[in-house]
């Protein structure tokens, strides 16, 4: 996987409104984000260290739960991750729409857990703790909440920490991180 640069530029294409990177050697990348869905909307704006830390942090996140992410999989998830940290408008707490778990976690760093809703598991990435919620984006392909929303691929939700389950805590043949992850 690429390491971030400071030479990685972030703008808004003029095509689409959606937010992409510049990285090396003149390669493209454009997140799931549209210019409206950005508190800020950067203007040819270089990686800082800030979010060189954000990207790093999320890339060894996914290397250390061992899911078999591939290498364009993970640049995606981190790409985005990054994004959605730096430059996502403000997501409000639903938590209301996620089934409250008996394990749950408390994560400091991004990593990967399961939330359910309507009885299905999905994975997500998560990115920040503030308070008892937390901020994470969806890796599954998508989902809809009982009012009827349909979330998809990375997308940012925030639910309360006891909503979320770590990596391994399910036993379950029906919930596979390794089919998840080749569906990216």
């Amino acid at each position: 996987m690429l390491l971030p640069s400071v030479k990685w530029k972030w703008f808004i294409d003029s095509t689409n409104l959606a937010l992409m990177v510049e990285l090396d050697s003149g390669l493209f990348f454009q997140t799931a984000y549209r210019s409206e869905h950005l508190h800020t909307v950067p203007d040819n704006q270089y990686f800082d260290i800030e979010q060189s830390n954000y990207f790093t942090q999320i890339a060894e996140a996914l290397h250390e739960s061992e899911v078999p992410f591939d290498q364009s999989a993970q640049m995606q998830i981190a790409l985005n991750g990054t994004a959605a940290l730096c430059f996502h408008r403000p997501v409000i707490n639903k938590s209301w729409l996620y089934e409250k778990q008996n394990a749950c976690i408390y994560v400091d760093t991004p990593e990967l857990a399961w939330f359910k809703v309507n009885t299905e598991f999905y994975l997500a990435l998560t990115l920040k703790k503030e308070g008892d919620s937390v901020l994470c984006l969806n890796l599954s392909e998508r989902f809809i909440t009982s009012d009827n929303k349909i979330h998809e691929q990375f997308c940012v939700i925030r639910i309360l920490s006891d909503r979320l389950i770590g990596l391994d805590s399910l036993i379950d043949d029906d919930v596979d991180a390794s089919q998840q992850a080749k569906n990216l």
